[in-house]
């Protein structure tokens, strides 16, 4: 089957309003070596919300990939 180049890895966080308690978690104790090696990292803050359309935003560093 199909693999794809890198892995991915989805979290979702809980505690931001209280200090960036599950992100900082997670970076502290489960992400050392998974940090050196990132490629990329997409947040999706407030991803539901309102009458808004989509909006996305990138860098070109990030094309490549």
């Amino acid at each position: 089957g199909w693999r794809p180049r890198r892995t991915v890895v989805l979290c979702s966080w809980s505690g931001e309003e209280y200090g960036l308690l599950g992100s900082t978690a997670y970076a502290e104790l489960e992400a050392r070596g998974a940090l050196e090696h990132a490629t990329a990292y997409v947040n999706v803050d407030v991803a539901v919300g309102g009458n808004a359309t989509l909006e996305a935003a990138g860098t070109q560093s990030l094309d490549g990939l």
